[in-house]
């Protein structure tokens, strides 16, 4: 793999289960599948309003579409009975993400990331050869959109992620 990815790749089939959201599962990490709507958008139209999406379905069974009167898999039926797409937002989500909350991340120059406990931190310690923890410096960045796609592109590039983020050390 290119760059630093795979790095984050390994570390999410690495990650144990008990460290993601009940309802979240590693493989739709690892293999994202596009949404069901995205399919019928062109990707050049970035104003495209799924919240008025119209959607239909089956008034005997749980088939939807978004094309009026297909017929049914199950019944033959028409799908005529308009319904409502509620798109997921922060409004509308409990605790989001796929990752659960309050639990601290160590994240290496090259995307390589573990939870932060005892055991991970002294070997991690030990393979980088550190004899003086003191010399060590916690940081704690926020960042958006912008700053999460330069990260990405860096990913693509280079093996010195953050060095080059945070530095300006691009390859």
């Amino acid at each position: 793999m290119v760059g630093s990815f795979g790095h984050i790749c390994e570390s999410i089939e690495n990650l144990s289960q008990d460290y993601l959201q009940p309802d979240q599962k590693k493989n739709s990490l690892l293999n994202p599948r596009a949404p069901i709507y995205a399919s019928g958008i062109s990707l050049m139209l970035a104003d495209h309003d799924l919240v008025n999406h119209k959607l239909y379905n089956c008034p005997n069974h749980w088939c939807v579409t978004d094309v009026p009167n297909l017929l049914c898999p199950n019944c033959k039926g028409k799908m005529k009975c308009g319904t409502t797409y509620v798109s997921p937002s922060a409004e509308n989500t409990v605790e989001g993400g796929f990752v659960k909350g309050l639990i601290t991340y160590i994240v290496m120059d090259n995307l390589e990331f573990m939870p932060v406990s005892a055991n991970n931190f002294i070997t991690l310690l030990n393979k980088l050869n550190v004899k003086d923890v003191s010399a060590l410096e916690e940081t704690v960045v926020d960042f958006g959109v912008e700053e999460g796609l330069k990260l990405l592109k860096l990913s693509l590039e280079c093996k010195t992620v953050l060095t080059s983020f945070y530095l300006g050390n691009v390859p």
